[in-house]
This record gives structure tokens, sequence and C-alpha cells, in this order.
């Protein structure tokens, strides 16, 4: 993935049980990197984004103790983390958290070498998400609000989804690097 200034994850889920430990809505990794949106509990999300730089030490990102959504409550999320700024964003159905990257923190191309959708911690293959997820979507640049809002609104429940290739017809350099199908695949682009 390239992650020059940043990237966006969109997303729509809905969770139906209690969290079995960290359920994954998103876990990506490489080398010295790991990037993660889960539920934490059922009271907390995460968004986690590590880069161990080599010359730096560990660097991070990261949106902890966000208050977790409702069950049984189809849920939204956009993620931007932008490296210009150094923030990460998380609009969790339509509640805005923000937080300050670390001093230093940047984010080199990921080659995958990990990735999972829906499941549980990191080390446990079995499904333990208790819940559905309807789409999630991560494009490989700090999208407008606008645009990720049109990725939202073309996840679709229980029918297939209208993303296509592209975030919206008028940015024709917009592409999708990763989405749910890819990942469940065990594929990286």
């Amino acid at each position: 993935f390239n992650t020059n200034g940043g990237f966006t994850l969109v997303a729509k889920f809905k969770f139906s049980g209690s969290a079995s430990g960290a359920e994954m809505i998103l876990a990506v990794a490489g080398v010295g990197i790991n990037l993660y949106f889960k539920r934490h509990s059922d009271l907390t999300m995460q968004m986690h984004v590590q880069y161990n730089d080599p010359d730096l030490g560990t660097k991070l990102c990261n949106l902890y103790n966000v208050p977790s959504v409702a069950q049984n409550a189809e849920s939204t999320a956009i993620v931007f983390v932008n490296l210009g700024a150094k923030t990460v964003s998380l609009d969790l159905s339509g509640v805005q958290h923000t937080a300050s990257c670390d001093t230093g923190f940047t984010l080199p191309d990921i080659f995958c070498g990990y990735n999972q959708v829906g499941n549980g911690f990191w080390a446990t293959d079995g499904e333990y998400f208790n819940g559905v997820i309807h789409g999630v979507y991560w494009y490989d640049r700090v999208l407008s609000g606008a645009a990720a809002a049109d990725v939202l609104s073309r996840i679709k429940v229980d029918a297939l989804d209208t993303v296509g290739d592209r975030c919206n017809a008028a940015d024709a350099n917009c592409q999708v690097s990763i989405s749910y199908w890819s990942i469940r695949k065990s594929t990286c682009p």
C-alpha cells in the first residue's frame, strides 16, 4: 500500500453480541508496521497505527478508548490518517474523535505480511466477530470528507455495494487499495 501522506478507511458494520476480547474490523501488518481498527471491549473502540522506525524507535498514531457503538445497530466509521497534519481522526456513527500522532511519526509504504477482517485477536484464525461487516474500503490517500461520505453511502446492507473501483466519478485518481473482499481472500493488492 502506498501510504505517502496517509490513508482513509471507510466501513459499515453491526455488532450483535458481546466482544470476544478484541474484534478486528480491519487489521493489516507489514515489516515493522501494525494497523488495526477494532472493538476492544463492549465499551471501547480503537484505531491503532504503529511504525517501528529503525532510527527513531516505535512511533504511534492512535485513538484509544473511543466509546463503542450500540449493539444491534448499524454503525459506520470513516478514519483519516493524515501524515502531513500528523493526526488520526475517526467519525464513528456521526461522532468525531481526533488525536495527534507521536512527534516524528511517519509511515512508509506497507508490504503486506498479514491482513484480517472480522476476526479475533492477532494470533487467532477463527471467526470471533460478533456481528456483520457490510463493507470495508481502504484508500491509499486521505480522501476529502465528501469523497469518504460518498463511499460510505455506496456500502449497502444486504445488497451488492456500488463503490466500484473509485470513490466517486469526479476523482479519477482515487483507486481502492484494499477492500473487504480482497482481504477475505487473504491477498494484498
